[in-house]
């Protein structure tokens, strides 16, 4: 006769040995520590930029700055950060998934701490949580993470756009934002299309953890659909876009701070082009791309390579690491929601 204390253990030496792409999702301190040291080296990249621009005149402009400037800086980021979480409330009540509102800002909070990684793949752990804690497959996790990711993009290639209409430099003009802004259009309603969000699914799904999604692509395409009908699709863009401006709005305000403004915009569109170079060049959050772009389509448009510098750290630091620091915050205060494993159903005696 076999005892369920025995059947347990062998049970647990199968999800051991099992290669299941789900398992151990959830956010680690080992995690956290390899995000401390991308802290490690953005610290020494800033430090390089600020020596290449010239430590003096960065350090001048910085003392330009007036603290007053902190919590308008501060609540247009905590502004990005709530219409991003409603967008995610949206989608989860949307499919139904089971967690109450106070444990969803918790895991969207702490999934920050994960924004530090090479495309922001971390936030794949939402998926995992959901799977590890609720039992939501991975077939619906998935499909919201990959329509939050599409309408940031295309939220932020509009504010591009908008912003191109009063740019000086290369490509500048009316006709580049309205091809840009059809464009938009065009792809918006594409999403619609089961052909492409299956293809979508497909490449989202590549990574090994995420495996078996695609068992299960049929399911996850059906997920999608039901997120991106019309009315959802409408409401979600429009706080994606509203998101990001708020954000573009922060250089706006830095610049002016420094003593050297530019039209909002310009601002607009610098940061809307620098956060798209920094996803593209996929390394953790973007670092060194975003801040390049920054500093230089600020220069080009005639601001002083010392406030070009300072502009890109302190925007930085009022959104990326703040984000960084928010969500490594949530997930050491909450840690044991994250790392305790539910409790395993005893197996059935065997007779």
């Amino acid at each position: 006769m076999q005892t369920a204390s025995q059947n347990q253990r062998d049970a647990a030496n199968t999800a051991r040995d099992d290669p299941d792409p789900g398992g151990e999702p959830l956010p680690e301190s080992s995690r956290l520590g390899k995000a401390f040291i991308v802290v490690a080296g953005a610290a020494l990249l800033y430090l390089l930029i600020t020596l290449t621009a010239g430590w003096s005149d960065t350090r001048l402009a910085l003392s330009r700055l007036s603290p007053s400037i902190v919590p308008t800086l501060v609540g247009l980021s905590l502004l990005n950060y709530a219409l991003r979480f409603w967008r995610w409330e949206l989608y989860r009540r949307r499919l139904r998934v089971p967690l109450r509102t106070g444990e969803s800002l918790t895991l969207f909070l702490a999934t920050f701490a994960m924004v530090v990684t090479p495309g922001k793949v971390g936030e794949i752990y939402k998926a995992g949580y959901l799977r590890e804690k609720h039992q939501v497959p991975l077939s619906t996790g998935i499909p919201i993470l990959l329509a939050e990711r599409v309408l940031d993009f295309l939220a932020i290639l509009a504010l591009a756009a908008v912003g191109l209409a009063s740019w000086h430099g290369p490509l500048a003009g009316l006709r580049p934002s309205l091809a840009i802004a059809a464009l938009i259009l065009v792809l918006l309603l594409a999403l619609r299309s089961r052909r492409l969000q299956t293809r979508l699914l497909a490449v989202a799904t590549r990574a090994p953890r995420l495996h078996a999604c695609r068992d299960a692509l049929g399911e996850a395409v059906d997920a999608l659909q039901n997120i991106s009908t019309v009315p959802v699709t409408v409401v979600a863009f429009a706080l994606s876009l509203v998101a990001w401006a708020a954000e573009c709005l922060g250089l706006w305000y830095v610049c002016a701070g420094l003593g050297a403004p530019v039209a909002p915009l310009t601002a607009t569109f610098v940061y809307a082009v620098a956060t798209l170079a920094g996803s593209l060049i996929f390394l953790p959050g973007g670092l060194g791309g975003t801040e390049g772009t920054i500093i230089f389509l600020l220069g080009a448009a005639g601001l002083a390579a010392g406030v070009t510098v300072a502009a890109a750290l302190v925007v930085r630091l009022a959104t990326l690491w703040l984000a960084v620091a928010i969500g490594v915050g949530v997930f050491l205060a909450r840690r044991r929601m994250f790392l305790e494993r539910p409790p395993t159903a005893a197996a059935p005696e065997v007779r």
